[in-house]
C-alpha cells in the first residue's frame, strides 16, 4: 500500500530555518507517512517542476513561514506561493509562523487559515501532537482492490444449453479526486492451491473488466471498475479466470473445488500498481473469501 505523502513548506535560507523543517520531516516518517521537503530532493528535474508535482501527489500540507528582515511581514514568500497551490489542490494545510510574522498577510490570511505562532522545536511537536491525530497514512492517490461483487445465476447465452453461472470480480477503485487511472491491466500472479501446490501460469495474460469485454480500460477519479477474477458454470464444479487468448495454451489453469490463494494484480500507466492476495474456499459453486489483504 503507497503510503500518504505531507508536503513540507518551510523556509531553507539558514540551519534554524531548516531545522524546523527536518523535524517535520522526522515527525511524519515515524508516524508511517511518506514526505516532501525540498531541502532532501536531488533530481534532475527543475525544482520549481518538482514542487508542483509532488504537490499534486501529496495528502497532506504543513507549513512553518519563517521571519525575513527583508521580506516584510508575510515571511517567505516561496513559503506563501506554495500555500496558495495548496490551497488550490484542496489539500488540508496547518500553518505555523514565526515570530514577526503577520498571520493575515498574504496568501495565509487571504484564505483565513488561522496559523499559530511557532518559534521552537519543542511547541511545533506539541501542536503537531494536537492537529494531526485523525491524519491517515494510508494514500488515497492509488488504486484499491477489493474481491467480491457476485453475480449469480447468470446465463451463458453463448452455450447451446445457456446454463447458469456465478461470477465473482476485483472491485478497483481509483482513490484519487483528479487523476485518471490510464490503461489498466488486471492480472492473475500467482495461483496455490492449499498453499502449497503451484498451479501459476506461465503466461500472464489480461483479465475481462465486467462488462466491457475488454482486456484495457481507465478508471476515472473517484470511480470504481470491476475486473473479472472468476467464474463457475453451476454445477461443474470447474472455475475459471476469464482472460483474453485465443488457445487454450495462453490461458490460466481451470481450477477444481478447493482451496486457494491467489494474487491479482492491476497495473496502470499513471499509478503504481496494485494487488490484492485473497484466499477462497471454492466450493458448491460458490467462491466463499477466507482472507483478503491489499499488498
Amino acid at each position: 500500500m503507497k503510503k500518504s505523502t505531507v508536503f513540507i513548506s518551510c523556509g531553507q535560507d539558514n540551519d534554524r530555518e531548516k531545522s524546523f523543517g527536518n523535524r517535520m520531516v522526522e515527525y511524519f516518517q515515524n508516524k508511517g507517512f511518506d514526505t516532501y521537503f525540498a531541502e532532501h530532493i536531488h533530481c534532475s528535474k527543475p525544482l520549481l517542476q518538482s514542487i508542483l508535482q509532488a504537490l499534486k501527489e501529496s495528502e497532506y500540507f504543513v507549513a512553518w513561514n519563517p521571519y525575513r528582515d527583508k521580506g516584510g511581514s508575510c515571511g517567505s514568500l516561496f513559503v506563501q506561493q506554495e500555500i496558495a497551490v495548496a490551497a488550490s489542490l484542496e489539500l488540508p494545510i496547518i500553518y505555523f509562523f514565526d515570530k514577526g510574522v503577520n498571520k493575515t498577510s498574504g496568501m495565509s490570511g487571504a484564505l483565513h487559515l488561522n496559523g499559530i505562532e511557532v518559534n521552537n522545536i519543542s511547541s511545533l511537536e506539541q501542536e503537531l501532537n494536537k492537529l494531526t491525530k485523525g491524519w491517515d497514512n494510508t494514500s488515497k492517490n492509488q488504486l484499491y482492490l477489493h474481491f467480491g461483487n457476485e453475480h449469480k445465476n447468470i446465463a451463458v447465452v453463448n452455450h447451446p444449453q445457456q446454463p447458469l453461472s456465478n461470477w465473482y470480480h476485483i472491485i478497483v477503485e481509483n482513490g484519487c479526486s483528479y487523476k485518471q487511472a490510464k490503461n489498466c491491466r488486471a492480472y492473475a500472479q500467482k495461483i496455490l492451491k492449499n498453499n502449497s501446490q503451484d498451479l501459476t501460469s506461465k503466461y500472464k495474460q489480461e483479465l475481462i473488466w465486467a462488462g466491457a469485454g475488454v482486456g484495457s480500460i481507465s478508471i476515472t477519479a473517484k470511480t470504481k471498475r470491476d475486473v473479472d477474477a472468476i467464474w463457475t458454470l453451476q454445477g461443474s464444479k470447474k472455475w475459471t479466470l476469464q482472460s483474453i487468448q485465443t488457445s487454450t495454451v495462453y490461458a490460466y489453469p481451470v481450477l477444481d473445488d478447493g482451496k486457494y490463494k491467489i494474487i491479482y494484480v492491476v497495473v496502470s500507466d499513471s499509478f503504481p500498481d496494485a494487488s490484492i492476495e485473497v484466499e477462497v474456499d471454492l466450493k458448491n459453486d460458490v467462491a466463499s473469501v477466507l482472507s483478503q489483504k491489499q499488498l
